[in-house]
């Protein structure tokens, strides 16, 4: 799901070239077998899956309607509520040394929620940002995400 507040100054800070058209901009978003085996939001489960299998014919109409069902349970409620600003900061900036199940990859999230946190007024800002860069190092981030970080510091003040 695209935030497009936040994906607005992401591409201004990301030195992703392979990133091109708008659908390429993911903030948030899972698989629905990864959002119900993670309902806390930290990403412990892995791999899961809803267990549909199609053996037969016959069992494509029943994997259907239950992919229906999940969309309809899961899916759609999960884009309604959290295609916000805040959404986005409170499942990248709660627990920030945890992985997240709705933010799985650390680049994107790290960079995501501090744009996140700063539109949305979060206090623990300064906080965040010494979290992250510290991540940034000891989990030997990429250095073009580091370079990002640094940019994106660089550019807070403007962020609106």
């Amino acid at each position: 799901m695209n935030v497009g507040e936040i994906e607005k100054y992401y591409k201004q800070v990301t030195l992703n070239t392979v990133l091109k058209a708008e659908i390429d901009f993911v903030t948030i978003g899972n698989s629905i077998a990864a959002l119900l085996a993670n309902t806390d939001g930290l990403y412990k489960n892995r791999n899961k899956s809803l267990d549909l299998l199609i053996f037969s014919e016959r069992d494509i109409v029943v994997v259907a309607d239950q992919l229906i069902r999940k969309f309809k349970q899961v899916a759609l409620p999960y884009c309604l509520n959290n295609a916000n600003v805040a959404a986005v900061d409170r499942f990248a900036n709660n627990s920030p040394d945890d992985y997240k199940v709705n933010l799985s990859n650390d680049n994107y999230r790290i960079i995501k929620g501090i744009i996140a946190a700063k539109l949305n007024g979060n206090p623990l800002l300064s906080e965040l940002i010494m979290v992250y860069d510290k991540q940034l190092s000891d989990r030997g981030m990429p250095d073009d995400t580091k370079k990002e970080m640094k940019k994106l510091v660089a550019m807070l003040p403007d962020i609106r």
